[in-house]
């Protein structure tokens, strides 16, 4: 009898910890998941705080993520970012990368709209505990860039530079290139700036040029109200992405210390060797002397010490 009792204390016991392990991984806790549309008023991404209510699961919430992604905001403030008709195939989670892939409906964007249906998957999975970083698939394939033609690969937040919140990191020395007086030559000018861990250093070279240079000796050759509308580096190549102002405000000329200016500022990292200048996410603008169609390498020649 004694033998008995103890099996079935034994058993009750392994019953209640194995419901007790059960109820903890299948736990629920409302809580919000921040969710990237773009936002109404521009070309950015902005969050929308959506409550949730079911398994803290990392790949549960992710699924529930990306079904308000799909779905698209219930908010006027907000803007979809993903093609119509796409559709989630599968979603898994493995040592803090989600593989997620999509119909092929999600690659027929390009241009900036490319870019944002890119950017708010990967900011919206990299907000949920668990997951830092996010690989792209279509139909199983690896996502290819419409805009550069190139495989995208691993994205973590690092690598968003649309309308983000940013925290500060380091202090790190950048150089940039200006006009001299004589209208002719540019001029290295070094800076310290608050490189932030959400930014990429090529968005911040681009960030720090718009704002001009602290020498009065030196000036500004970029046209006024240019947005800087995305920065990736791929392959050694930096594509940076302006806004139409680059063209639409440009005061005429051949445009060289224009060009230059931005391509010579980029290639100062080690990791660009080259710059391809996009006007709203596409190849081709007429620009002076130049046509955007193909990457541009530095021209030390024209700069003076």
């Amino acid at each position: 009898m004694r033998i008995y009792m103890k099996k079935l204390i034994s058993i009750m016991l392994a019953l209640a910890l194995c419901f007790m392990c059960t109820a903890c991984f299948n736990s629920t806790e409302t809580k919000s998941i921040n969710i990237y549309f773009k936002s109404a008023e521009t070309n950015e991404l902005s969050v929308n705080e959506i409550k949730y209510s079911g398994s803290q699961n990392t790949v549960d919430m992710a699924n529930f993520a990306l079904s308000h992604l799909i779905s698209g905001p219930d908010d006027s403030d907000f803007v979809k970012t993903l093609p119509e008709n796409t559709n989630l195939l599968s979603l898994t989670v493995k040592d803090s990368v989600a593989n997620v892939d999509f119909s092929e409906d999600f690659a027929t964007y390009t241009g900036i709209d490319e870019l944002l249906a890119r950017f708010s998957v990967v900011r919206t999975l990299c907000d949920i505990p668990g997951i830092s970083k996010v690989s792209i698939t279509v139909k199983g394939m690896p996502l290819i860039s419409n805009t550069t033609g190139n495989e995208v690969g691993v994205l973590s937040k690092k690598d968003i530079v649309l309308g983000v919140d940013v925290v500060d990191d380091v202090t790190t020395t950048i150089t940039m290139y200006f006009a001299t007086s004589n209208g002719i030559n540019l001029k290295a000018e070094t800076r310290n700036v608050k490189t932030q861990n959400t930014i990429s250093i090529e968005k911040t070279i681009m960030t720090e040029l718009l704002k001009g240079p602290s020498s009065h000796e030196l000036s500004s050759v970029l046209p006024a109200g240019v947005k800087v509308l995305n920065v990736e580096t791929k392959d050694s190549v930096c594509y940076v992405n302006l806004s139409e102002d680059f063209v639409s405000k440009f005061a005429g000329g051949s445009g060289m210390l224009t060009v230059y200016s931005v391509v010579n500022s980029l290639c100062s990292l080690e990791s660009v060797q080259s710059v391809q200048i996009l006007i709203e996410g596409e190849k081709g603008a007429e620009f002076g002397n130049f046509v955007f169609d193909e990457p541009i390498y530095p021209n030390m020649d024209i700069v003076v010490k």
